[in-house]
């Protein structure tokens, strides 16, 4: 065989392993992203839902208020 033709085959098989190399790291990194960002997210949702349960229980609270307001005016009258 010609020599530039090992040559190529070898430049060629080398370039294929770094592809492959690069491809497999960058998968890898985007991978560990998107778990970083499902992580926040999750932080996000639990930190909503907790001003949703609060305000839930402000609504009860003052639901009872304004019937305990509502009951003293009657008395006062």
């Amino acid at each position: 065989m010609d020599s530039t033709i090992i040559v190529a085959m070898i430049v060629g098989g080398l370039s294929f392993i770094g592809t492959f190399i690069n491809a497999k790291y960058t998968s890898n990194v985007k991978v560990t992203k998107l778990e970083v960002n499902v992580d926040n997210l999750k932080t996000e949702v639990h930190k909503h839902n907790s001003i949703i349960d609060r305000t839930y229980k402000l609504e009860e609270k003052v639901g009872i208020i304004e019937h305990d307001i509502k009951n003293i005016e009657q008395n006062i009258k």
